[in-house]
């Protein structure tokens, strides 16, 4: 996959009225991803007081909280609806939204869009990935280029966790500068920002990451 220059993946979401629904790990680093790409950002969660909101009020005052329930007034706002796994899209809102047309995705998709969104340069042959190292092999110069990140995506019923882990090791083990994220714990979004360069991007996911 491509990864496009961080300039145009801010242009893509550059002035989007975005709504995170959820706010555990994932959620919180929707927030944070989205305030770094320039959109306008509110939030949301059912519950009175979910993990990340007094750390989000307290390090983002601009965006708007929603805790204990829903606004829909919140919904009708925003162009771009972010939904932390484990929020249902059964949900009123999120159900009203989708029949409206409104633009519900997930974090795998907001990843998804920023390595391999519709700006990124085409791929020639000269942009192959480069050539594996040998364990303990020290890389060699940087270009000082975002690199071509790939991702193994991973899901099913069981040993999700296990297999992410594995592979995250054999790439690892191989010279690939890998990020093992997802469900395992590091939000895909986080690992984007931590890595300006990474040629593996391992994930777990779980069902409902797919929207």
């Amino acid at each position: 996959m491509n990864t496009p220059d961080i300039s145009l993946v801010a242009s893509r979401f550059a002035g989007r009225k975005a709504l995170v629904v959820g706010l555990g790990d994932t959620g919180a680093a929707c927030v944070r991803w989205l305030l770094e790409h320039d959109a306008q950002v509110r939030a949301t969660d059912s519950r009175e007081e979910p993990p990340h909101a007094q750390h989000l009020r307290e390090a983002f005052p601009e965006v708007k909280l929603a805790v204990g329930g829903f606004d829909q007034a919140d919904f009708d706002w925003a162009d771009l609806i972010v939904v932390s796994p484990g929020v249902a899209l059964a949900t009123p809102e999120l159900r009203d939204a989708l029949a409206a047309g409104k633009d519900v995705v997930g974090d795998v998709e907001l990843f998804a869009r920023a390595i391999n969104g519709p700006d990124a340069p085409a791929r020639s042959r000269s942009d192959e990935a480069p050539a594996l190292r040998s364990p303990g092999e020290a890389p060699g110069p940087s270009t000082g280029r975002r690199g071509r990140a790939k991702v193994i995506a991973i899901t099913g019923s069981n040993g999700k966790s296990t297999v992410t882990t594995l592979v995250g090791h054999l790439c690892a083990a191989v010279g690939l500068d890998t990020v093992v994220a997802g469900n395992i714990g590091l939000p895909v979004l986080d690992a984007l920002d931590n890595r300006e360069r990474s040629e593996e991007h391992t994930s777990e996911l779980q069902s409902h990451s797919f929207i």
